[in-house]
């Protein structure tokens, strides 16, 4: 099965098997979940900050989010079907 993309006025056909696509997809959309992960770090970070982000007043440790950590796998695995859910 091929696909056709829409992009904009102009419509653009293509030759790239729709699995490729979803492949692709499903890999993106595990990078996105990583990135939700962090921005929730920052966002508590902010609102400890009374709703301020301000890089100099947090230490390095608060800043770093770090993925090893079984809490963030596991939201990050959360994320993930979450945006495959709704793809």
């Amino acid at each position: 099965m091929y696909s056709s993309f829409h992009t904009g006025p102009k419509i653009f056909s293509s030759c790239v098997l729709v699995k490729n696509i979803e492949k692709f997809l499903k890999i993106i959309s595990l990078g996105i979940a990583r990135v939700y992960v962090c921005l929730d770090q920052f966002e508590v970070l902010q609102f400890k900050n009374n709703g301020q982000f301000d890089v100099a007043s947090y230490r390095r440790k608060e800043l770093i989010c770090d993925m090893q950590k079984p809490k963030n796998q596991l939201k990050t695995i959360q994320y993930y079907f979450e945006i495959l859910e709704n793809s």
